[in-house]
């Protein structure tokens, strides 16, 4: 943990899996496969959300904070689950107030529709529910996603490489 790097394999693990997911169209049996695709697209857009925000975290950890701090840290962030905007806010805000507050800001309407609704799906797929989204909006989400865990990245980490190139 801890390495931003941690954060683009797993950016660049989710684009490929959507690009095998839209490959699958022609008939219904593939439709069928593609909305089940969906929903597993859909918890691990999830757990990128988690995983992203704890890398950010560490990063910004590391170098400023003694070691048995970051192993705190490090220990507390892998219990990080279900990180909606309050989820998000409170995290980043433990952290600095400024931030939050920034965050709050920014995450709003479709943002925050994005980010609670994909938490939302990961939990009624995860406790048996139908899970009910297309390929389709689960993709705008990501696309959604990754733009709040960019802005985190930015406000966090100011010097780290500029998130805006990055293809969607």
């Amino acid at each position: 943990m801890g390495s931003i790097r941690e954060v683009e394999y797993q950016r660049r693990r989710l684009a490929a899996a959507f690009a095998r997911a839209q490959a699958l169209t022609g008939n219904q049996a593939l439709e069928e496969l593609q909305a089940d695709y969906a929903r597993h697209l859909c918890v691990l857009v999830s757990g990128f959300i988690e995983r992203s925000i704890a890398e950010i975290i560490l990063a910004y950890a590391q170098g400023r904070a003694p070691a048995p701090l970051r192993s705190f840290l490090e220990n507390s962030l892998k219990r990080l689950t279900n990180v909606d905007k309050d989820r998000l806010l409170n995290v980043v805000g433990s952290l600095d107030a400024g931030w939050r507050t920034e965050l709050e800001n920014y995450v709003v309407d479709e943002r925050q529709a994005a980010i609670n609704s994909i938490v939302g799906l990961r939990n009624d797929i995860a406790h048996g529910g139908g899970g009910s989204i297309s390929l389709v909006q689960v993709e705008r989400y990501w696309v959604v996603v990754q733009e709040v865990i960019d802005r985190v990245e930015t406000l966090i980490l100011p010097a780290a490489p500029a998130a805006r190139h990055r293809r969607r």
